[in-house]
């Protein structure tokens, strides 16, 4: 489904690839060099993103969102750009959460600035770099199972460049009482730089944790955030993921996620979109155990001349397991959302419940959505459905609160915040609904006016 006020343009992708060619001279700078094994995985990698290079709009999942943009850019990988220092973490990132913190700046992990918690045996988090130097075999056994960087290039690319990010590792029945806060800042450098952070989250039986992830960039300068996150969720397991994306307006963020959800295990993520100048958050949910659960729900903001975009495929691998879909959209004039969810049910994933919705408000002339929303369904003992609605504000609903004495555009603003609101309700920790309520406010400040 495709709903626009302008007609749509045709573009053309060259399929040159940037970066590729400055990877020989990257690659003695990335952790964990000596390695057999990991010299192997960057080189299949690089292999693999060269003989496709960058997507285009020739394939499916790519044909609302060109990346011609990354040719003209002469983007650096930032281990060969000069590095940053910074003395804080931005005050919205600081304030999002009262919680353990793991500050990543450019990619790199910043222990100046990081508050990790206390841990019981066996249990680690920290630095990818650093466990590639100390523990490489944990990261040998988790890293690259889940992203497939066949026919998927920006994971391709991502791995190739694999150097530092998040690790999580829970041993059975390890449960953390606070949220851990996963601090990415993308800082200025000389030159636009290319940042790829690679996270792996391993929970073993029964453990729990709740993740908060946000990402932003300081100063104005051009960069690339491509980022690939793995998720091994163990029989019983559960995370709650709750993301916001607030880059920089001259950002590209590029984010894939993928994860595998156990016997009676459960994945809860939210993700808030609404900065970078081009976002795609890709999430990829394999459930493979029995009674296993996942919802996946999220809200995008796109203003003016930017773009927000959400690839989601759900695939129910097992019987009796549930998956949940809910976006909300708000879009601006000349701003740009698009929405492909799947889900997948495979022959013998009978009893699967499944369900997925999308719905857009369109702001102004020249806002644009483009969805597909999609069900493969190969059982015939399901409950399963999806739909895909956009349109502009009720008419209805502005008139009735404009004959109870509200001016026009507090209404306006009061109904587009319940509309996003609506998604923002799935996110269950209250506290952490409340910051993410006030960063849609923020935004609602910004681009629609008339502060609540």
């Amino acid at each position: 489904m495709a709903v626009s006020s302008t007609p749509r343009r045709k573009h053309m992708q060259k399929n040159h690839p940037p970066l590729s060619a400055s990877h020989p001279a990257a690659a003695p700078h990335l952790p964990g060099g000596p390695l057999p094994w990991l010299g192997r995985l960057r080189s299949e990698a690089i292999a693999s993103y060269q003989a496709g290079g960058l997507p285009s709009r020739k394939l499916e999942d790519w044909r609302n969102t060109p990346l011609d943009h990354l040719n003209s850019l002469n983007l650096t990988p930032v281990e060969l750009a000069t590095p940053t220092v910074i003395d804080a973490v931005p005050v919205w990132q600081r304030d999002l959460v009262d919680g353990h913190s793991a500050v990543f700046v450019n990619g790199r992990y910043y222990p100046s600035l990081s508050r990790l918690p206390d841990l019981p045996d066996g249990a680690a988090i920290g630095s990818l770099a650093d466990l590639l130097e100390t523990r490489p075999d944990v990261v040998e056994d988790h890293i690259g199972r889940l992203a497939t960087i066949q026919g998927h290039a920006m994971a391709a690319l991502n791995t190739a460049y694999l150097g530092d990010g998040l690790v999580v590792f829970l041993p059975p029945g390890t449960v953390l009482d606070h949220p851990l806060h996963l601090i990415n800042i993308a800082a200025p450098t000389q030159d636009a730089v290319a940042i790829q952070p690679r996270h792996l989250l391993i929970l073993e039986t029964g453990s729990a944790m709740t993740l908060v992830e946000s990402n932003g960039g300081l100063g104005g300068t051009a960069y690339l955030s491509n980022a690939v996150t793995e998720v091994s969720l163990a029989a019983g397991a559960r995370l709650q993921h709750v993301k916001a994306q607030l880059e920089s307006p001259n950002a590209t963020h590029l984010a894939t996620t993928a994860v595998s959800v156990g016997e009676g295990a459960h994945f809860d993520a939210f993700t808030l979109n609404s900065g970078a100048a081009l976002a795609r958050q890709e999430t990829y949910v394999n459930i493979t155990g029995r009674h296993g659960a996942a919802r996946v729900n999220g809200a995008y903001l796109a203003a003016a001349g930017r773009q927000q975009d959400n690839l989601t495929r759900i695939v129910h691998d097992t019987t009796d397991s549930v998956s949940r879909q809910n976006f909300r959209g708000v879009i601006d004039a000349r701003g740009k959302g698009v929405f492909q969810g799947k889900v997948l049910v495979k022959r013998h994933a009978q009893r699967t419940d499944g369900h997925q919705l999308n719905r857009v408000l369109l702001l102004a002339p020249g806002a644009r959505i483009d969805a597909k929303p999609e069900l493969e369904i190969y059982a015939d003992d399901v409950k399963c459905s999806h739909g895909a609605t956009a349109g502009e504000l009720d008419d209805g609903a502005l008139f009735y609160l404009c004959a109870r004495g509200i001016p026009r555009p507090i209404a306006r603003r009061m109904l587009i915040e319940a509309f996003v609101g609506e998604a923002l309700a799935e996110i269950a920790n209250e506290p952490l609904r409340q910051s993410f309520t006030a960063l849609v406010r923020e935004w609602l400040d910004e681009h629609i006016g008339v502060p609540a």
